[in-house]
């Protein structure tokens, strides 16, 4: 293995994300070039110990010239933690301006890859298990946000506190629309024709309307806003069910790989 490999890794409150490659290589000096040479993984926080003995034999992660640790799970340990090479990254440590004492490290790293990749201004929607809303200015700076519960914890939530509400599967079959067409936030958007029924007739379509309906609707009033103060800035979604509400809303671009491209930013910024 060359010296020049790294391991990146990010742990999300459901699953932990592993990213391996050349991110050192001295002939390649941005960010996304480097990510183009990356392999991902992703597995439950249940498969770890399974995934390291996996990768050991075939790719001996002990010699890893680097190895970066990003976690919104404090108490999860992995048999990384413990390498001399291993650097814990917290939100502290991102060169972003005004990030507050408890923001998760995994949205810093996330509106980092995104400026990193997109340019500032920047506003990145990541839907996960929770979905946060993240704007960065030109400086950059962080501007401010929101974070409200993800699809499928909406859909837990009803489940799990009412007597007489369905467990709802989570599949929303979304109308992809074709690339290049995206509006501007300002324009009416069309309404997608397999995207769950407004006015629904029965319990669970009711359910399926409710939740994603109307975080569609807020989602879209946060970019109204951002984009009456910061025109032409980028509009980036990431996250499990990012690429779902991208192509309903028909706005700005889905990235699956923002946080390791922010964990590569935040290692060019302290080399």
């Amino acid at each position: 293995m060359s010296s020049k490999q790294a391991l990146a890794i990010a742990i999300g409150n459901t699953h932990l994300k592993a990213a391996i490659g050349n991110i050192f290589d001295p002939d390649l000096d941005q960010a996304t070039s480097r990510y183009q040479k990356i392999t991902t993984y992703t597995v439950r926080h249940d498969e770890i110990e399974g995934f390291a003995r996996e990768l050991d034999p075939a790719l001996k992660f002990k010699n890893f010239e680097k190895i970066a640790i990003a976690s919104v799970v404090p108490h999860l340990s992995t048999p990384w933690h413990g390498l001399v090479q291993t650097q814990v990254i917290t939100s502290t440590q991102i060169p972003i301006a005004n990030l507050y004492e408890t923001i998760g490290v995994d949205r810093a790293l996330v509106a980092l890859g995104a400026g990193a990749k997109y340019g500032y201004p920047v506003l990145v929607i990541d839907a996960g298990t929770a979905i946060t809303i993240t704007g960065i200015d030109e400086h950059p700076a962080l501007v401010g946000g929101a974070i409200l519960p993800g699809i499928y914890a909406q859909f837990q939530s009803l489940h799990q506190a009412t007597a007489a509400l369905p467990e709802v599967p989570i599949e929303i079959p979304i109308h992809s629309t074709e690339p290049g067409q995206a509006k501007s936030p300002g324009q009416q958007q069309e309404i997608k024709p397999d995207t769950p029924e407004r006015w629904a007739t029965d319990t669970v379509g009711a359910i399926k309307s409710g939740v994603w309906h109307t975080i569609a609707a807020g989602i879209y009033s946060f970019i109204q806003d951002w984009c009456d103060r910061y025109p032409g800035s980028g509009i980036v979604f990431t996250g499990g069910d990012g690429k779902k509400l991208q192509q309903y809303l028909n706005l700005g671009k889905y990235d699956s790989g923002l946080i390791f491209d922010g964990i590569t930013r935040f290692w060019d910024a302290r080399n």
